[in-house]
């Protein structure tokens, strides 16, 4: 039973790394963006050179070449003679080059920890094609097919993205996904640089392999990239998946795992990485379980109103099936008060139906969206069209979703936070359960108006800072506090001006909120780089040991059993006939699943599909101890074992804070989990004990995400939702 994160527990023997490694640190003199330099630095500008890293900042950087492969003289060399001529687009004479950059070697114990471990991770990408992992400009990247987006009928794609595995200051290993465009595909978004100036890339996901374009090279213009995307476009990796061995390996915990393991073994007797795991004497105990949704929220025993401010007959019949399908959740009780109507009434909680906001603008009506927002009520709105694409929703095996459900649970959440805020009193939350004895204010940046934002300088904090102070009988009362009035100004005025100094002692991590105890100490929760993984090694070798193919004989001689459906028969005859025309003597699962679908589909709809799936399903589990959707095991020995991190609500003392994160709740994920979690760590700004642990209870409440914990405590959704109502229009 472990639970590990990112963060990397790193061993490296200083001795034998200078025995076979030299590392120099370069200084930088003069001006000049070296735009070129990464070129000149990599193996295939010199192929001595094995890793670099930090050339494109101000400060000093360091290159890692093999032991005695050249000296400070024979780099300054290389720096002078790497290119001939002015590259055309960039600022740096090469002939300057020897006067700017001045390298000297020193000990691997003289370069900082994380430094020293990021050169040694780069190096293994110097070698070669196959491996995924692609030594470029400063940067280790894993490259792979399946992360690539074609056209219709072109064989090479238009764009590819990468996993970058970097190291930070406190050791957490970041995977991080880095998208990379044809540079003259419309629409591609662009910085401060000129197209020209951006580094290219010729990328060939044949090996796969990754690497910058020489100095007078012309490759294919379809084979070259440029480290950019569109505007607004995001592409992502499955943090860990159980599909198939291919899935799980083009997983960021698949990439991971292939890293710790090729790390290990490049290094072997100088260096050695593993994941760390954490204390569990730290562990924080606290009670509670996952509050169901509508449990202590209240959501019954009060009015509703379906209100029909799309003033058309689409959102008559919308305002109709949404108050029939509020009466069937379960969560009002017994004698539902639903009624539908044309406007907001005050005494009621209103469920606001209007268009998308395309809808008014193509038409050119007005919206009426700030128009119906209920400054005295609370009003969630919900356009026609998400509720219309909620109820055609269907799975892949075409059965309808809970979509729907889920929405109008959601909404259900909203309405209760709303009358929270407007009513000055927590409802959703029996806050006397915690027990507090005084006071306890939640803060949050903003809000700010646009002029004061623009005009905010990058890492500057800002000034103005709005507060929720909760009572320990619930009652709730907003305030908001500017940095600039500090001197002489109110409470709120003096305590903002404290929150913007916090603000500024972050670092890299990001400022989420802070949390002010009766006593005036201030708890600053911050969310980091880092995050929880599972016990990879135990999870490989199930996948490894998972057969995923069975012999065609013994699947046709598991489906030859008949039964006392005549449809059934016939397709499960169908399916015997496709799969004695596959080539080779074994099946895949993922075949014979795509078989069984397109069958029952043709013969009889997406119901025959299901229950062909189910009637095999039974018949392979018998034979092969398996079902058709194959996986790695997930009981409960799993929960407990190698899936430990990612499950439930974890919260460490550390000596820098509290860290805490949410994970699964319930069941596990049947293909894995999409998105991996964040951990985030609650620091006092006097450096003493969090007093945070006693708010842990607040983030089982699925206010946020339905059926699932929050990642911050409750009242700041509260304090969210009163922000915006203090915007023009403000409600949701």
């Amino acid at each position: 039973m472990t639970v590990l994160t990112n963060r990397l527990d790193a061993s490296v023997d200083l001795a034998g790394f200078d025995e076979a490694f030299d590392v120099y640190e370069v200084e930088k003199q003069g001006e000049g963006r070296l735009s070129w330099s990464s070129r000149a630095f990599e193996p295939g500008g010199a192929p001595f050179i094995e890793a670099v890293l930090g050339q494109g900042s101000g400060k000093p950087f360091y290159i890692l070449t093999g032991k005695g492969a050249t000296d400070a003289k024979g780099l300054r060399g290389h720096f002078e003679s790497a290119l001939c001529g002015k590259v055309e687009g960039e600022d740096v004479d090469p002939d300057d080059v020897g006067l700017m950059l001045l390298p000297r070697r020193v000990e691997g114990g003289k370069v900082p920890a994380h430094v020293l471990v990021q050169l040694m991770v780069n190096a293994l990408g110097a070698g070669g094609a196959g491996t995924g992992l692609q030594n470029v400009t400063g940067h280790l990247y894993c490259v792979r097919p399946s992360w690539s987006r074609k056209r219709r009928g072109e064989k090479k794609p238009y764009q590819v993205w990468a996993l970058e595995l970097r190291v930070t200051e406190g050791m957490l290993l970041c995977a991080d996904v880095c998208t990379f465009t044809r540079p003259d595909e419309p629409g591609v978004k662009y910085g401060k640089y000129r197209k020209e100036q951006y580094a290219r890339y010729v990328v060939d996901l044949g090996g796969p392999t990754m690497r910058r374009v020489m100095p007078g090279e012309r490759p294919g213009a379809d084979s070259v990239f440029v480290r950019r995307t569109y505007e607004g476009s995001k592409n992502s990796v499955d943090f860990l998946s159980f599909r198939s061995r291919d899935a799980y390996r083009d997983s960021k915990c698949g990439v991971m795992s292939e890293f710790v393991s090729t790390f290990n073994k490049r290094y072997e007797g100088i260096a050695h990485v593993a994941f760390a795991e954490e204390d569990r004497a730290g562990r924080v105990a606290f009670e509670g379980r996952l509050a169901k949704p509508g449990a202590g929220a209240g959501f019954s025993g009060h009015g509703y109103r379906v209100v029909n401010a799309a003033k058309d007959e689409d959102g008559e019949s919308a305002c109709r099936y949404v108050a029939q399908q509020l009466k069937g959740l379960g969560l009002l009780g017994a004698n539902a008060d639903v009624e539908v109507a044309g406007e907001p009434g005050e005494g009621a909680r209103n469920i606001v139906v209007v268009h998308a906001p395309e809808f008014y603008r193509d038409s050119g009506t007005p919206d009426p969206y700030g128009g119906s927002a209920g400054a005295e009520a609370p009003c969630q709105h919900l356009t026609i069209e998400r509720l219309q694409a909620a109820k055609a929703a269907v799975d892949k095996d075409g059965k309808k979703t809970s979509a729907l459900k889920a929405i109008l649970e959601k909404c259900l959440m909203e309405l209760a936070i709303k009358n929270d805020v407007l009513a000055g009193r927590m409802g959703v939350f029996d806050w006397t359960s915690l027990g507090l004895s005084g006071p306890v204010t939640f803060a949050l940046p903003g809000p700010e108006t646009d002029a004061e934002r623009e005009s905010r300088k990058p890492g500057e904090p800002p000034t103005r800072y709005s507060f929720a102070e909760v009572t320990p009988e619930g009652s709730l009362s907003f305030h908001a506090g500017c940095a600039d009035d500090a001197l002489g100004g109110g409470r709120w005025d003096v305590l903002a001006g404290d929150l913007a100094a916090e603000y500024g002692l972050s670092g890299a991590s990001v400022v989420e909120g802070f949390v002010i105890g009766d006593n005036g100490e201030v708890d600053v929760i911050e969310r980091t780089e880092g995050f929880p993984v599972p016990d990879l090694e135990v999870v490989e070798e199930q996948i490894r040991a998972f057969d995923w193919t069975m012999p065609k004989d013994d699947v046709l001689a598991a489906l030859s059993t008949a039964s006392d459906e005549p449809l059934v028969d016939g397709a499960r005859a169908a399916v015997c006939e496709a799969v004695e025309d596959l080539p080779g003597e074994a099946v895949t699962s993922a075949q014979l699943y795509g078989i069984v679908k397109d069958v029952g589909r043709s013969q009889g709809g997406t119901t025959l599909a299901r229950t062909v799936k189910n009637a095999i399903s039974d018949q392979l589990e018998e034979m092969f101890a398996k079902r058709l959707s194959t996986s790695v095991p997930r009981g409960k020995e799993n929960r407990a074992g190698e899936l430990e991190s990612l499950v439930g609500l974890q919260c460490y003392r550390r000596p820098d804070g509290i860290c805490y994160w949410v994970g699964a709740f319930g069941g596990l994920p049947n293909a894995g989990w999409k998105r991996g979690m964040t951990i985030r760590r609650v620091r006092s700004a006097d450096g003493g004990e969090p007093s945070f642990s006693s708010l842990l209870g607040t983030l089982l409440v699925p206010v946020v995400r339905i059926r699932d914990a929050t990642v911050l405590p409750l009242p700041f959704k509260h304090l969210r939702e009163w922000q915006w109502m203090q915007a023009p229009g403000g409600s949701e």
